[in-house]
């Protein structure tokens, strides 16, 4: 880019120079062919008002130079016109240089607005999608400390009622009160106790529901009346058993006598 700049630059200066000298030359040719024409002029006036033959050569030379003058002239507007052509051109190019010289400074300047909003516009980004990152974690992390909140509630509200449990059997162990425990029922550890207090109502309705007709049926077994007639069997017999009791006892004092 600078080397295109230079050069558009020195050959608008040697357009320049060139238009110069050319302008210089067309007004020295065309003082000097106004100059053959005026001369021709008078002598042409002088051959007329004379009429001789040196009259006569000197107007045909004149009329010679004025036609030389006349193309010599000519050849330096040629010159002239090319000359203002080629500094047309290098204004031209001078030009393009300059826009293209503007429109690079203007790159510039949007680049570097642009690279100094860059940090603020990151700033702003980052600060906005950091806003939205710290909303979802908060939620999902009042979710997660929520829950864990629950499951401490229930593991404490388990630890309080063994605690409890376990204080009352320590305190009637401290008192000298025996404990008294239901016949036929085992002391279930304290894991039993907290699956059986996990245990849902429905699956307890379930289990008494199956046991209650089990228990009919055996009671029902107990109490057939097949067993009122051994009863009353034994019942009769309890009285003949007491009668020869009192015949035996009857008897003994009859024999003393007889002795």
């Amino acid at each position: 880019m600078v080397s295109t700049r230079v050069d558009a630059t020195s050959k608008l200066k040697q357009s320049d120079t060139a238009v110069a000298a050319v302008k210089k030359a067309v007004a020295q040719h065309s003082a000097k062919l106004a100059t053959a024409r005026a001369q021709v002029k008078a002598l042409r006036a002088k051959a007329i008002k004379e009429g001789t033959k040196a009259a006569k050569a000197a107007l045909l030379k004149a009329r010679d130079k004025a036609r030389s003058e006349q193309k010599a002239l000519a050849q330096v507007k040629d010159k002239a016109r090319i000359a203002l052509a080629e500094q047309r051109v290098s204004k031209v190019e001078m030009r393009k240089v300059q826009v293209e010289k503007r429109a690079l400074a203007r790159v510039d300047g949007v680049r570097k607005t642009i690279e100094k909003r860059r940090s603020g516009d990151l700033a702003n980004a980052l600060k906005k999608y950091e806003e939205r990152w710290l909303k979802r974690r908060r939620a999902a992390d009042a979710r997660k400390i929520k829950a864990s909140e629950a499951k401490a509630a229930k593991r404490i509200k388990g630890a309080v009622k063994l605690a409890a449990a376990a204080m009352k059997v320590a305190r009637k162990a401290a008192s000298g009160a025996p404990v008294r425990r239901k016949a036929g029922v085992k002391a279930k550890p304290a894991a039993q106790a907290k699956v059986a207090a996990k245990a849902k109502p429905a699956a307890q309705a379930k289990v008494a529901a199956k046991t209650k007709p089990a228990a009919k049926a055996k009671t029902a077994v107990k109490a057939k009346p097949a067993t009122k007639p051994k009863v009353a069997a034994k019942a009769k017999s309890a009285p003949k058993i007491k009668a020869a009791a009192k015949t035996r006892r009857a008897k003994k004092p009859a024999a003393a006598p007889q002795a």
